[in-house]
């Protein structure tokens, strides 16, 4: 399999002209445009390649979601990019920065017990799933000295053009300003990503707002500050885009003849088909070898893991 790469980092862009490298596509075609090969590139990294790293529940993606709990509130959203909505665990943080589990109740588990069935409501206490919404429950207490922590899986940005995006020149946290190539890219009161280049390509800031764009020192807005996890190199993409797949490297094969097999279904080309099947195959099988497990041996587990207000109020007690 020929790769077509001209950096150190592999974008979309060379995925799209590996793909059609690899068909056979003539250079001039019209049937597909480079932002076709995109769409198909992105349903597959949304469905098959998700799918499987998410199967294998090795922490890829893994991100915090803190919410400060407050007075009289017991419902709080969940993470606006999380994988499938879903979430991977629910915690308490108490001031310390310690974890303290929160139980994710069963809806049956938050009925009223009948008059003659005593349950003491500390025994149930813990979260439940509404729609999009993170309910605590019972409703009678506040732990407003703590935060909701909800553990999830990012779900990846989808996929664009490099031509959509421009890399970081420089930094300045303490101004909340970078440089880019001067352009109209970003426009003020739009809201950008800033993707790393390195590892796992992951997002250095979500949902960033532009409050100006001078001739190429883009300011944010003081209600979005960047940190010092931005870098020169990375890249400005609208949010939710990014240029570089947020895939782990070993991946990109997989995406490549997946994106292959979609060319070949749209042009009925049963060759193409049997050949990128293959491909498929192959890459799928060789990725869950190496991105499982990724740390040798077995997770060491505590036990007897309490709840607030358990064994001494401590968050673990073993």
């Amino acid at each position: 399999m020929t790769y077509l790469v001209d950096t150190a980092v592999q974008t979309v862009d060379d995925i799209v002209a590996n793909i059609i490298a690899s068909t056979r596509l003539p250079i001039s075609q019209v049937t597909f445009t480079n932002q076709n090969i995109v769409g198909f590139l992105q349903d597959e990294q949304q469905t098959t390649i998700t799918d499987l790293i998410k199967k294998v529940r090795e922490d890829y993606w893994l991100a915090n979601y803190d919410q400060q709990i407050l007075p009289s509130v017991y419902s709080y959203g969940m993470p606006p990019r999380a994988a499938a909505g879903s979430l991977r665990n629910i915690v308490f943080v108490d001031p310390s920065g310690y974890e303290i589990d929160c139980p994710h109740l069963d809806p049956d588990q938050i009925k009223t017990p009948s008059y003659f069935a005593f349950r003491p409501s500390w025994q149930g206490q813990g979260a439940f799933l509404q729609n999009d919404q993170v309910v605590l429950w019972p409703q009678t207490f506040s732990n407003v000295s703590y935060k909701l922590r909800q553990k999830y899986e990012r779900r990846p940005n989808a996929l664009t053009l490099k031509a959509n995006c421009t890399p970081v020149l420089t930094v300045t946290v303490a101004s909340n300003q970078v440089t880019i190539t001067a352009g109209t890219f970003p426009a003020a009161a739009s809201y950008v990503d800033i993707i790393s280049q390195t590892g796992q390509n992951v997002s250095q800031a979500d949902s960033l707002l532009v409050a100006t764009n001078s001739s190429g020192t883009i300011t944010f807005d003081s209600s979005t500050p960047i940190t010092s996890a931005v870098t020169v190199g990375s890249w400005i993409c609208p949010a939710g885009l990014t240029c570089i797949p947020q895939l782990p490297a070993e991946a990109y094969p997989l995406l490549l003849a997946r994106g292959m097999l979609r060319i070949a279904a749209a042009l009925q080309n049963s060759n193409l088909f049997n050949v990128a099947s293959k491909m498929s195959e192959d890459a799928a099988a060789k990725l869950m070898t190496m991105i499982t497990p990724r740390v040798s041996g077995s997770p060491r587990k505590f036990v007897n893991k309490n709840t607030i207000g358990g064994p001494y109020s401590f968050p673990h007690y073993r």
